[in-house]
């Protein structure tokens, strides 16, 4: 009968052996997994803040440096932390500036706790209010003050900026005999092929300038993302001096054009031709074409009443172009021109004559009529009347021609010829096409308007991304107001409801500890009634399972857990190095080898949280069962060696 109670007794000290092993995990779960102020520990042992703001920072910007430019979501046409031009050292020194590593711990840690309480189970809500828009400000500020220091203004404004406006002024208009010399003084290229209106507007831009509009940017921005304003309005725009000097620029272009081409071979010349047939017939058959109207025009222009015309074209043409003016209309009188022109002109049509009468014969009797008759009709006769001396002839034709010449020469040219926008516009456009209109657009709103963003168009621009959206509310709402979370929130995200359910299964798991130190010691007592038969004896069996078990316990948590957690940890590592930089960034593998840290550490306390109560219940036993042992010698030495030997079953 004792060896069935006793096999009894094993079979509860085996039973005994799980229940202890799941009391003291138990009792460890709820000193560290289940207790926040492990979760800071771990933070702090692992030395995670100082992680961040060094190491993981550091590869950060080294890996920012290496993307390619199309692999950011923002049109950039180099790499932004390459083209500044910064170090890494000096990116990061200026962040930790405005946040230490002190600084984060001070600033993550409150909300660690609260969110590690509310885990736990220790608490039914969590507040995460994190001082982040005055940190956000301070990092801006920090960010924005290196810029300056290290001039990357400078360059972004080479890389960036030019190549936009350059694109912005679209491609120079091709050499064509048929453009208007003016336009492609303008639109066209210069010796290396540059765009020139792209250089005129590029020559007015600054970096201090770029700084200023570079600084407004961010300021507005970061204002709107932490919450101390509702809207916010991007205005990029040219001071009016930088206008002014776009102007001077623009007008230095022009001017390097001879004033002949933009008075005359561009404007007058055309108008000439549209209003005079090709050859015009004066009195006695004098022939005039019209490319010698166009010539003698220029003859009767001065070279100071040109430059004057062209100046004042110049002045309207570069308002415009600039954005300064809506429209303009210049006007050229001619009226003075062309009284100079019709006396140059009478002078070659009479000198042609003179040379065809000079050199008739005296007509015979049988001709003189017809040649008087020719005279009377405007005719040059064949031959020369006797009594009609030439001189006299000439007078004769002067007047005719002098006569002629306003009627059927000069007056179908306006007295004045206006150029207006559209002019410009329609040569513009047959010379470089649409893109070439569309460009002189642009540099115009450029110029005069500048560039534009706000709240309503960054709002307008999500609406089709609604969950972006709501995560630009949502992190605007977090930054000013902070976080406030109670169970079963409707709004809260995803991870929320992940934080609710261990909550709830945090809650339900705290407080079984003592339970299980009583199922413990009910085994005992059933393990030593079991095996004993005597008080000592009963002892000795349950101090001695005790003792087995905790010695069993201590073995798989000290040398077994050592080579198992060594070696899954090693695992970890060197399947982490053995992952390819596409797969695994630099920064994500050093943070997966700070997890590996953290997630060892966190192993190690759990498992010291098993090994020392299991080593404190070891000795506990092992005093009980000694003194046990001893005291069934000593206590009562008058027994019997039978009664002794049916103890010893």
């Amino acid at each position: 009968m004792i060896w069935l109670r006793r096999t009894a007794a094993v079979a509860l000290g085996i039973l005994l052996l799980l229940v202890l092993l799941g009391t003291l995990m138990l009792q460890s779960v709820n000193a560290t997994l289940l207790n926040p102020d492990f979760y800071m520990d771990q933070l702090e042992d692992a030395d995670v803040y100082a992680f961040v703001m060094d190491n993981a920072l550091s590869s950060a910007v080294d890996e920012a440096r290496d993307q390619e430019p199309g692999d950011i979501d923002v049109d950039l046409r180099a790499n932004p932390v390459e083209a500044s031009g910064l170090s890494t050292s000096g990116i990061v020194e200026a962040v930790q500036r405005a946040l230490s590593a002190e600084d984060l711990e001070a600033l993550v840690a409150p909300s660690v706790r609260e969110v590690a309480g509310y885990v736990t189970g220790r608490s039914d809500t969590f507040t995460i209010d994190l001082p982040l828009a005055e940190t956000i400000r301070d990092l801006v500020d920090e960010l924005l003050a290196l810029m300056r220091e290290e001039d990357v203004y400078e360059r972004l404004l080479e890389l960036e900026l030019e190549p936009r406006v350059d694109e912005t002024a679209g491609q120079a208009v091709d050499p064509d005999d048929d453009a208007p010399r003016w336009v492609q003084q303008l639109f066209g290229s210069d010796d290396q092929g540059n765009n020139r209106l792209a250089e005129v507007v590029t020559g007015a831009l600054t970096p201090e300038w770029f700084a200023t509009q570079v600084e407004h940017v961010v300021n507005e921005l970061t204002s709107y993302l932490v919450g101390d304003t509702e809207d916010f309005e991007l205005r990029i725009r040219l001071s009016d001096a930088l206008v002014a000097a776009a102007v001077e620029d623009l007008k230095s272009v022009l001017h390097e054009a001879d004033a002949f081409d933009f008075v005359y071979t561009d404007i007058l010349d055309p108008t000439v031709e549209d209003n005079l047939d090709e050859t015009i017939t004066l009195p006695y058959g004098v022939e005039v074409g019209r490319d010698e109207v166009s010539e003698l025009l220029r003859q009767a222009a001065p070279r100071p009443w040109v430059q004057q015309q062209a100046d004042l074209l110049i002045d309207d043409v570069s308002a415009y172009v600039t954005g300064r003016s809506e429209g303009f209309a210049t006007s050229i009188s001619l009226v003075e021109r062309k009284e100079t022109a019709a006396g140059l002109l009478t002078e070659l049509a009479v000198a042609r004559v003179e040379e065809s009468v000079r050199g008739l014969p005296a007509c015979s009797a049988d001709a003189e009529a017809g040649a008087i008759a020719a005279l009377g009709g405007g005719r040059i006769p064949d031959c020369l009347p006797p009594g009609v001396p030439v001189d006299d002839l000439l007078v004769d034709v002067r007047a005719a021609i002098t006569e002629a010449i306003p009627p059927l020469v000069l007056g179908p040219v306006p007295d004045a010829v206006t150029y207006s926008d559209s002019d410009l516009r329609l040569e513009l456009r047959e010379a470089g096409g649409p893109d070439a209109l569309a460009a002189l657009d642009d540099v115009r709103e450029l110029l005069s308007e500048g560039w534009s963003y706000s709240a309503a168009d960054l709002r307008a621009d999500l609406a089709s991304e609604p969950d972006l959206l709501d995560g630009l509310d949502r992190v605007r709402a977090f930054v000013a107001d902070g976080y406030v979370h109670t169970p079963d929130d409707p709004s809260a995200s995803g991870l929320g409801v992940v934080l609710d359910e261990l909550h709830e299964v945090s809650s339900d798991f705290r407080g079984g500890e003592r339970a299980a130190w009583l199922i413990v010691a009910v085994l005992l007592v059933a393990i030593g009634a079991l095996g004993g038969t005597s008080w000592s004896g009963r002892v000795v069996w349950a101090s001695g399972s005790l003792l087995a078990a905790a010695v069993a316990i201590l073995f798989q948590f000290w040398p077994v857990y050592e080579v198992i957690s060594g070696g899954l940890a090693e695992l970890a590592r060197e399947e982490i190095a053995a992952q390819s930089s596409e797969d695994l960034g630099d920064t994500a593998r050093l943070g997966a080898e700070k997890l590996v840290d953290l997630v060892e550490g966190a192993a190690d306390d759990f498992a010291g949280g098993v090994r020392r109560p299991a080593f404190v219940v070891a000795a506990i036993a092992l005093v009980v069962l000694l003194a046990a042992v001893f005291s069934g010698r000593f206590i009562r030495p008058d027994r019997t060696l039978q009664e002794q030997a049916l103890d010893g079953r």
